[in-house]
């Protein structure tokens, strides 16, 4: 096996400053007009949600309408224990309960309006139970040889079927989730960390490796002891917990110097990082959600990253799946798909409480798109240089071994399944660009529809996969120089 590091990235957000409160405290009037809260409950359940309205001791009540669609005035959101206020104006959500672009969203200049209350109190239940996952470690009890009371032999066997009659959709769904996985911290941090993704060259390893583990897992039993799924399973969770005791024991300045060393050391390619922030602040419907901290710090590979790790190989393509190629899936493959990885996580240390995969496929799928909502369009509006750098490295590791895909067709396909309208990002691209963006389109949504092509788009990642497994030693030195040319 190889012995390339390929531990699963997680999540949460870089620190910054917030907006202030501009309320003028002495305004007496503004202040009654403007000092209530709305408390959004499950703002994504299939159109069965209902804004629960809260009375303000200085305000009157307020109500809204019941539907997805309703126009929200203002949230304010507050940590007490960092001092963070966020905010949500004008947000209207479609029926698929994705934010839709409001062109009266101002990011910059919209007031928050300063409230006393904890964040916990306004975030869905999903979300909230996610965050209380944030001061806890791995499973430390290792659970491998164990199968949990829920499992289902069944499901997972569909759930495989799935993940193999859809290779190809949910292989490209998984690496645009790098992408949002990338813009969280305390995966973002390891990853820079352990140095082993700063490059083209050094980012195809590590994601070959992680690619062909986690297919061992889409074809074998995961408690076979003698599978390569069951020793796959073992060397990953081996690898996060080497990790995460050695961030975890580290001080915060030891980590900060080495992390800022190596990028210090690189050429960041960051040309596109002004307009894709731009683009999400302008559809985004929050300020960034903060996220809670184990003694001011971050706690790495914590339930909670872990857990929404587990998005990121399921969330895109459960929530979008005419858009990558399973537009003929049934509730059933996908209820399967999501038992398999509600296992895997099981076997990788996520406590059945933060387990992302739990319930049913509506559970999950309401799940993604509260995440979608409050954590990941909010932390687009924050990307960094090295978000961008470490990006563009990925899909170009990936294109040594799948060519014709870019970090500019990536990024705006993953505009268009998230409903943001990237006008900056769409003016900086050629037109040979827009036009193979194109075809990734009209291949995932409407091609792989049919079952022939479906199979051959299945065939050439395999192959592909399989010749990069072999590649000589002339092949990898070829990949190096490009490597090097492309960090020049």
């Amino acid at each position: 096996m190889q012995e390339t590091n390929n531990e699963i990235i997680n999540l949460t957000t870089d620190e910054r400053d917030v907006v202030q409160n501009e309320i003028t405290k002495n305004d007496k009037n503004l202040q009654e007009k403007e000092s209530y809260l709305i408390s959004v409950e499950e703002l994504s359940n299939n159109n069965n949600e209902s804004l629960k309205k809260i009375n303000s001791p200085q305000s009157p009540s307020v109500s809204f309408s019941e539907s997805q669609s309703s126009v929200l005035k203002t949230l304010s959101f507050k940590f007490d224990n960092n001092n963070i206020i966020d905010n949500l104006t004008d947000v209207k959500f479609n029926s698929s309960g994705i934010h839709e672009n409001n062109n009266n969203f101002n990011y910059e200049k919209d007031k928050d309006i300063d409230v006393n209350e904890d964040i916990n109190s306004y975030l869905p239940s999903e979300i909230r139970l996610l965050q209380d996952g944030l001061d806890k470690g791995l499973q430390k009890t290792s659970t491998q040889d164990i199968r949990p009371e829920w499992f289902d032999i069944n499901k997972f066997k569909k759930g495989q079927e799935f993940a193999m009659k859809y290779y190809f959709g949910v292989n490209f769904a998984e690496m645009l989730s790098l992408l949002i996985l990338f813009s969280f911290d305390d995966g973002f941090q390891p990853l820079i960390f352990t140095d082993q993704s700063g490059t083209p060259y050094t980012s195809f390893k590590r994601y070959l490796s992680t690619v062909l583990r986690v297919k061992s897992w889409f074809e074998n039993d995961v408690f076979d002891t003698n599978s390569i799924a069951y020793y796959n399973i073992k060397i990953v969770r081996s690898m996060h917990e080497s990790i995460s005791k050695k961030m975890n024991s580290l001080n915060v300045n030891d980590i900060d110097d080495k992390i800022n060393r190596l990028l210090n050391e690189k050429n960041l390619k960051c040309s596109l990082k002004n307009s894709i922030k731009e683009d999400f602040k302008s559809s985004c419907p929050f300020n960034r959600i903060y996220q809670r901290k184990t003694n001011n710090r971050i706690l790495y590979f914590n339930q909670c990253s872990m857990s929404i790790t587990q998005f990121g190989f399921i969330g895109l393509v459960i929530t979008y799946p005419d858009k990558f190629g399973a537009a003929n899936a049934t509730d059933e493959e996908m209820e399967g798909f999501i038992h398999l990885w509600k296992t895997i996580g099981y076997l990788l240390g996520i406590e059945d409480k933060y387990n992302f995969c739990n319930g049913s496929l509506i559970d999950v799928r309401n799940r993604c798109k509260d995440l979608i909502n409050y954590c990941v369009l909010p932390s687009f509006c924050n990307i960094t240089n090295e978000w961008e750098h470490f990006s563009r490295c990925l899909v170009k590791g990936v294109s040594f071994y799948v060519p014709g895909n870019t970090f500019e067709i990536s990024i705006l396909y993953l505009c268009y399944v998230l409903n943001i309208k990237a006008k900056k990002i769409y003016s900086s691209i050629s037109w040979l660009t827009y036009f193979r963006l194109q075809i990734f389109k009209f291949t995932l949504c409407f091609a792989l529809r049919f079952p022939i092509l479906l199979n051959l788009a299945n065939k050439s990642v395999k192959s592909a996969l399989s010749r990069a497994k072999n590649f000589s030693n002339e092949k990898l030195e070829e990949l190096g120089e490009i490597s090097d040319e492309f960090m020049k």
